[in-house]
Formats: C-alpha cells, structure tokens, sequence
C-alpha cells in the first residue's frame, strides 16, 4: 500500500501513471478538489505538484507521464461538477513548475489523455457535450516546446461505435480501446490500427461482460483489461496472452 488515506480517493491511470522510480495519480486527500500528486514506488516522498482552489469547481484527473520526458503529465482538465455539463479539456503539466497549459479548446467533451510510447502523439477519447454515447478516438503529434503543442489532430475511429477507455499498443501501430465495433451486443476489446487503412481487430469475444481499460504489456505479449456483467456487476481484472 503506497499512499494510505481513509478520508480521500486516490486514483491512477495504469497504461501511463508510471514513470522512471514515480508514479502519478489524483487525489482529493484532505477533503480538496482533485489535484495531481506524485510518489515514489516504494511509498516515500509524496508530493502534490499542482494547486488550485477547490472553490473554483475544477478538477484535475487522469494523469498521465510523458514516457520520454517524465517532467511532463498530460490530464484531463473539468470544470463544473455535473458530468453532462462540466467542461473536459485536455491539458499539459510541468512537473516542475506546477504550471500546466490548455491544449484543448474545450470546443468538444475531450477525456483520457494517452501518450505513445515514443512520447510524439498522444490520443483521447472525444465526443460532443451531453452525449453518452458516440465517443471517438482521436489522436494529435505533440510538441511540448511548442507554442500551440498539438498539430494533425484526427480521428481513427469513423464514429459508428462507441469507443473508451483508450491506450497505445507496445508498438504504437494500434489503439486498444473499449468498444462496441461492429454492432455488438457489449463492449469488448477492439484494436483500433492507427497509421494504416484495415478493419480494427476485435481482441475479446464476450457476449455477456462489458470489457474495457485495456493496457498491453511492453513486449506486446499480453493484455490486461477490466470486465463486468450488466451495471451493478462487480469489477473483475481479465489477462490473455496475445500473438500477433
């Protein structure tokens, strides 16, 4: 147990809250708005690195490191506390400095950053505000050093499903997403191809479960994911082997 705390939640992102001997998560401790902290993997030296007021209603959450350039997380920035109504951005965080920067315009419901593994591109899940459904991934070559960060923003995904929960493949040729493709009854496991023209790849075939939060191992050998029946179903942790 790294960072024990009765009175908080304290959430990470398992495909990128990880980086070097740090881990990264949001945490609301001490009855504050969520803020972005750090700690070290063997518990010691906690620290909250980024600040506001939790009067404001803003919320920082699902942060995520920058694999190649671990001063950096990207989040997802909320402003208003109604889900239908509150404004998701997608933002930039200097570990550093505690200053972080908007890079999205909040123009669309944007959540889930997710960093490629070579640190360029990075993707989120994007819909209109007050949808449920219709979500699409989206992905953006980034710059951290740039003026205007992001630049070829696009979508991979044609927006006939519903696609969540997303994160790069080891080779960062694939999307893995928690999706609907094709119709089916429950979301499954899809591989969605990122720079080539082919049918995504369907990777779990559950008739019954809702499968989603995907995230393979750096090898490429294996998958984990999370999976439970219908809404009130109780969460479990899935694992498969995978061969290309």
């Amino acid at each position: 147990l790294l960072v024990p705390a009765s009175d908080a939640d304290n959430v990470n992102v398992p495909y990128g809250s990880w980086g070097g001997d740090k881990i990264c998560f949001a945490s609301d401790r001490g009855g504050a708005a969520d803020e972005i902290w750090i700690v070290n993997d063997d518990g010691n030296n906690l620290k909250q690195i980024a600040f506001h007021e939790e009067k404001d209603g803003i919320y920082f959450i699902e942060p995520v490191f920058n694999p190649k350039n671990t001063g950096y997380i990207a989040f997802e920035y909320v402003k208003g506390e109604n889900d239908k109504t509150a404004i998701h951005r997608i933002a930039l965080l200097n570990v550093n400095t505690g200053s972080f920067r908007l890079i999205t315009d909040g123009t669309f419901d944007d959540r889930l950053p997710s960093w490629s593994h070579d640190g360029k591109e990075i993707l989120w899940q994007r819909n209109e505000y007050g949808q449920d459904e219709g979500w699409m991934i989206f992905i953006a070559d980034i710059d951290i050093d740039a003026c205007v960060p992001l630049s070829d923003i696009h979508s991979i995904s044609n927006g006939s499903s519903d696609d969540t929960d997303c994160s790069w493949s080891y080779d960062d040729r694939y999307i893995l997403s928690s999706s609907n493709y094709g119709g089916i009854d429950y979301p499954n496991i899809i591989m969605f191809p990122v720079y080539k023209n082919s049918e995504p790849i369907r990777i779990t075939f559950s008739n019954t479960n809702e499968d989603g939060a995907p995230s393979q191992s750096h090898d490429g050998k294996h998958i984990a994911f999370e999976s439970h029946f219908g809404d009130e179903g109780g969460l479990s942790l899935g694992y498969l082997d995978y061969k290309n």
